[in-house]
């Protein structure tokens, strides 16, 4: 995807995000979300810096790869934690909801991956 894609992508994820705040009475809170979403994604596009890197569209050598799995990884267990829990505690209110259903969501990927991933390979 090239930088330009890349921008007009990311405008758009903005514009619907800031009509969403819009549609709900608060167009306030639009702009200041599309503000906040574009001003982030110009920043990392545009400002030279090695640490903003592995943000940025484009061909990634073997290290980026390499530390975008990493984050990637971190990100996943970090995610698992956060909706077991509240699983769990939604359980122990008596009740069962949207952390229930994004534990079977991630447990049905898990298999499915687990199934797929040796067959590519």
């Amino acid at each position: 995807m090239t930088r330009r894609n890349f921008l007009i992508f990311i405008f758009a994820l903005a514009l619907v995000q800031g009509i969403a705040f819009a549609i709900g009475d608060d167009w306030q809170a639009g702009a200041r979300s599309f503000a906040i979403v574009m001003g982030f994604w110009l920043l990392v596009c545009f400002i030279p810096s090695t640490r903003l890197e592995l943000l940025r569209p484009g061909h990634k050598d073997e290290r980026q790869t390499s530390l975008g799995m990493e984050a990637l990884a971190i990100t996943g267990v970090v995610l698992v934690a956060v909706v077991l829990s509240g699983a769990w505690y939604d359980a122990t209110q008596g009740r069962t909801g949207t952390f229930a259903m994004l534990c079977a969501v991630g447990g049905a990927t898990f298999l499915i991956a687990s199934l797929a991933l040796p067959r590519r390979r």
